[in-house]
């Protein structure tokens, strides 16, 4: 007698629409946590080290980001089997994707640790910047491979849909590298300092969560280390399509730092780096109500809800439109008070490139918005085909535009690339592949 364990899909709008609104509710109040403590971090470091070697902390932070992409886009390639399996309530099959995700994340870590060691010492020959500051960027290297396999975790929670939960714990994190960075300025220390409570702290607290979830909250999908060659071979193509998508906003915004403190200098890279941040926060705040959406709509597509989807969907534009667009305007007319009033600089920027850093912040947003629409529906290949295109164009842009015309006019070359992203983005969502209309209706 064969006993079947899956359970079908039950079909709930009610439970998709209330555990929507209280991850994007939990988020939004984590998201102001992490707003607050930003605030007060990026003045801290600034008084404590100074505008010079605040270029070298901004660098190394987005070396930090750059770095972490090296997943290869594993935790989020997991997100729609993971919501899919647990809508059915086959937890086995959970437990095996996080197993061999987590497995593999682990051996990449390891990976990390022998070539960024062997890097480091080779570029101290070479390279000033990473000569006087060698400790630091040894902290950095720590830091990526500790919070690499912790990592996971808040993909799970993701796509648990209990985005909430992540966030707090981000929350947590954030608040260590704030409690870190002000111990480091009370007591004078150097940037590795600085460097330690940015990235170590957070990594250590996403251990925390790690052991929370997997050995007191959900034993049931505690991984186990072993690595599945089939589910690799199935998750690989997915997540390095992700990894490229990802690589994406740090090519739209984080890049610029490193571009800029190896061209022009660490105090070149200060003043961007500051304006850059004031910007980003407007699509970071959007993102948190952006991102649920991505598991909600494929777990309400799976249980037959298409109907609910396509309806959130339309009700996120509106919302988008507020939240973005005023803050947007707002912060072009008044960011020589907002950003004195912040880190006690005078930072002033042509308006057209104020006009072009909104513009971007707008667009990051909205393309967003579509992009987890898209995810949900028929995964990441035509978007990582586009994507792949945007970064050819985009970086040899930047250090042209740089090369030639200084740092006011990387804006307006990611704007001018960003219009027709937004277009080419618009037109694959509204041109869902026939097989994949099929299955979502």
């Amino acid at each position: 007698m064969v006993v079947n364990l899956v359970k079908p899909i039950p079909n709930n709008k009610a439970r998709h629409g209330v555990r929507l609104l209280v991850n994007v509710a939990g988020a939004f109040g984590a998201r102001g946590i992490n707003l607050v403590i930003a605030f007060l971090t990026v003045p801290l470091a600034l008084a404590g080290l100074g505008a010079h070697d605040y270029g070298i902390f901004a660098v190394i932070l987005s070396a930090a980001t750059f770095i972490a992409y090296a997943d290869f886009g594993m935790g989020l390639a997991m997100v729609n089997p993971i919501a899919t399996s647990e809508a059915r309530g086959d937890h086995a099959e959970t437990r095996r994707l996080i197993s061999d995700t987590w497995s593999l994340l682990l051996c990449i870590a390891a990976v990390i640790f022998v070539v960024g060691a062997v890097t480091i010492g080779a570029f101290v020959l070479t390279e000033t910047l990473i000569a006087d500051n060698i400790l630091a960027w040894l902290v950095l290297l720590a830091g990526v491979v500790i919070g690499l396999p912790a990592a996971i975790t808040q993909r799970v929670l993701f796509a648990l849909q209990r985005s909430y939960e992540a966030n707090l714990w981000m929350s947590a994190g954030r608040v260590a590298s704030l409690g870190g960075v002000y111990a480091a300025y009370q007591l004078h220390l150097g940037l590795w300092a600085y460097v330690f409570a940015m990235l170590c702290l957070p990594a250590l607290v996403g251990w925390l969560n790690t052991a929370r979830l997997f050995r007191y909250n959900r034993r049931d999908i505690s991984p186990t280390f072993c690595v599945s060659a089939a589910t690799m071979r199935r998750l690989m193509p997915e997540g390095l399509r992700y990894t490229i998508l990802q690589i994406g906003p740090y090519i739209e915004t984080g890049f610029d730092v490193v571009l800029i403190g190896s061209m022009l200098g660490p105090s070149q890279a200060t003043s961007y780096d500051l304006i850059t941040r004031a910007f980003n926060y407007i699509p970071a705040l959007a993102s948190v109500g952006v991102m649920p959406l991505w598991p909600a709509i494929a777990g309400a597509i799976a249980s037959g809800n298409a109907q609910w989807a396509e309806k959130i969907r339309l009700l996120s534009s509106v919302a988008l439109l507020v939240v973005t667009i005023i803050p947007t305007i707002l912060l072009a007319i008044f960011h020589t008070q907002v950003l004195h009033l912040w880190t006690g600089l005078e930072i002033v920027f042509p308006m057209l490139s104020l006009a072009a850093f909104g513009f971007v912040a707008v667009s990051i947003s909205f393309i967003g918005l579509r992009q987890s629409s898209i995810l949900a529906t028929e995964g990441p290949k035509r978007l990582f085909y586009l994507q792949i295109v945007f970064i050819a164009v985009l970086i040899p842009s930047k250090i042209a535009s740089i090369w030639l015309f200084g740092i006011f006019a990387l804006p307006l070359v990611t704007a001018f690339v960003y219009f027709f992203r937004y277009f080419a983005v618009f037109y694959i969502e509204k041109n869902v592949p026939h097989h994949v209309r099929e299955q979502v209706l």
